[in-house]
């Protein structure tokens, strides 16, 4: 397994609800959507180039990200666009919970190829509403009444998605207003994830930013909820978790690779960050 390719790694534990939809049902343009009532750690979805954009809701725990053009974390609350076209990759690390979509970019649903995220109370109705299609559907399938009023409700399920995807649901409308400001931590932790073995400090990735060290640590806790070197140890322990996916290299090639001085201290930093051990994870994704 390379970092090209598309992984989807669903820990048995995990539980998740679905809803396929038809064009009787839905707009077209909503391929499938479900409810994750449980995510363990370990969860992890990457696609390269998909075909169609996906919508996620954090309900709870923590959500990370990751595209060609940003990274970062959601909290309960908050959302996220990833376009299609795009590298498109989420994972947990903790117990989390989400609502999410997969709809085609055709029949209106054209939108900037950049992730966004914000706190929205939009993401609430959106999740009811699923929940209510899911209970409904079953009612259906079941054979009780409650089923023939899925169709209405689906509908207006997807004009509320259009809704809030254009930003009509939004009173400041900020939720697809460009993040400039973040276009040079972007590029510069980018770098950074290339280059993972590399003494990287604070100082050292302002300054590649253009950015002072005050505005720098201001804008990371704006965009990762976290600290330069907290982001940079994150790109570092996930560069370490693909590799013991992928590879058969033991912790102290590993810890080279990402920048830790042994494999003691990479297997220590790991087990804080995963809660659990590396070897641990190798076992269990394998």
């Amino acid at each position: 397994m390379t970092c090209n390719d598309n992984i989807l790694i669903i820990p048995p534990e995990s539980k998740e609800r679905f809803c396929l939809y038809g064009s009787e049902r839905l707009l077209e343009s909503i391929l499938l959507a479900g409810i994750s009532d449980y995510l363990a750690p370990g969860y992890l979805v990457r696609r390269i180039n998909p075909e169609h954009n996906t919508l996620l809701l954090c309900r709870g725990g923590k959500l990370f990200f990751r595209n060609r053009r940003m990274s970062g974390k959601l909290h309960p609350g908050e959302t996220l666009f990833l376009p299609s076209g795009e590298l498109q990759e989420y994972f947990c690390r903790e117990p989390s919970t989400m609502s999410w979509f997969h709809f085609s970019a055709e029949n209106g649903f054209h939108f900037s190829r950049t992730a966004f995220h914000r706190r929205s109370r939009s993401g609430d109705e959106l999740h009811h509403l699923l929940e209510l299609i899911i209970a409904l559907e079953n009612a259906g399938r079941a054979g009780r009444r409650y089923g023939a009023n899925t169709g209405s409700i689906a509908v207006h399920l997807g004009e509320l998605l259009k809704k809030y995807l254009s930003g009509e649901l939004n009173a400041d409308g900020d939720f697809f207003a460009p993040l400039r400001k973040y276009g040079k931590l972007d590029q510069v932790f980018e770098r950074a994830a290339g280059e993972p073995d590399k003494n990287w400090t604070a100082e050292k990735l302002a300054r590649s930013a253009g950015l002072s060290i005050s505005r720098f640590f201001v804008l990371c806790n704006e965009l990762y909820h976290d600290t330069p070197m907290g982001k940079l140890r994150a790109i570092r322990l996930e560069h370490g978790q693909r590799l013991l996916i992928s590879t058969n290299l033991d912790l102290e090639a590993i810890a080279a690779a990402t920048g830790y001085s042994s494999g003691g201290a990479f297997a220590n930093a790991f087990r804080k960050h995963f809660k659990l051990s590396p070897r641990s994870f190798r076992k269990k994704m394998r």
